[in-house]
């Protein structure tokens, strides 16, 4: 199940900040816009108590599935946790950017940052081979909306394409 070159990636939804990076998240937006502040369509305490997406019966069923060469949970230190999974790079063309991650940015924190830190709309990251991709997108979208969201690549870094960021 060796990651290489080509291998697909597929992003599942998270379902708003996780826990991890919701103490930077407290610290600047509560005393800038308060708990009560509307942020598409739900209250700013409702996007910090959002609970985290727990991803645990779309993967067991994706591994009986189909080859699943990677996994990587998208918790502190964002799309960084893609490293952990091979020495070769991810080309990623990553949602865009709303909610609660939208305000964060606007408040101050740079783009390279949001992406070391937050996991940005994607709670989970799944390496395929790229002819399995189609049959890992249909088990998981059964669940929570998932996507392509780039491909493995040859040169050891993690490029965010639509935003001109590397990690």
């Amino acid at each position: 199940k060796k990651i290489k070159p080509g291998d697909a990636v597929i992003g599942i939804e998270s379902s708003g900040i996780h826990s991890n990076g919701l103490t930077l998240a407290r610290k600047l937006l509560i005393p800038r816009y308060g708990l009560h502040y509307e942020c598409d369509g739900r209250e700013l305490w409702e996007h910090l108590l959002e609970p985290t997406r727990i991803y645990v019966k779309p993967i067991l069923e994706l591994l009986e599935s189909v080859e699943v060469k990677g996994l990587a949970h998208i918790t502190g230190g964002g799309m960084t946790n893609l490293k952990r999974l091979t020495n070769y790079g991810f080309s990623l063309q990553m949602p865009t950017i709303e909610g609660i991650f939208k305000l964060i940015h606007e408040s101050g924190v740079p783009l390279e940052e949001m992406f070391r830190v937050f996991n940005m709309g994607i709670g989970m990251a799944v390496v395929v081979p790229g002819e399995e991709k189609e049959d890992a997108l249909e088990i998981l979208n059964r669940y929570f909306p998932a996507q392509e969201i780039g491909k493995v690549i040859e040169e050891p870094e993690i490029r965010i394409e639509n935003y001109g960021i590397s990690l």
